[in-house]
C-alpha cells in the first residue's frame, strides 16, 4: 500500500497532466475525487516548486550558458569576417 506522501505526489503529477490538457480545477477535482480546494493547494505547491526550479536554473546554470553563447557568437563573427576577407 502506498503512503500518503506517495499518493499526494501521484495526485500532483496528475494535476499537472490535467492542467496541461486545459482542465479546470473543478474538472480535475471531480476526476480525482477530491475537493476543489485540494486541487488549488496542489497547484499552489506546484507553482512554488516551479519558481524554485526556475530560480535555481537562472542563478546556477544560465550565467554559464550565457557566457558560452557569447564566446560562440564571437567565434562565429570572427569566422564570418575571415570568410569575407578571403
Amino acid at each position: 500500500m502506498s503512503t500518503k506522501a506517495e499518493q499526494l505526489e501521484w495526485r500532483r503529477s496528475k494535476v499537472v497532466e490535467m492542467r496541461a490538457r486545459g482542465l479546470s480545477y473543478g474538472e480535475i477535482a471531480q476526476q480525482l475525487q477530491v475537493s476543489r480546494s485540494s486541487i488549488g493547494s496542489d497547484v499552489q505547491y506546484l507553482r512554488q516548486q516551479a519558481k524554485g526550479t526556475i530560480k535555481e536554473y537562472a542563478t546556477d546554470h544560465l550565467p554559464e550558458q550565457y557566457q558560452v553563447c557569447l564566446v560562440a557568437l564571437d567565434s562565429i563573427i570572427k569566422r564570418a569576417f575571415d570568410i569575407l576577407e578571403t
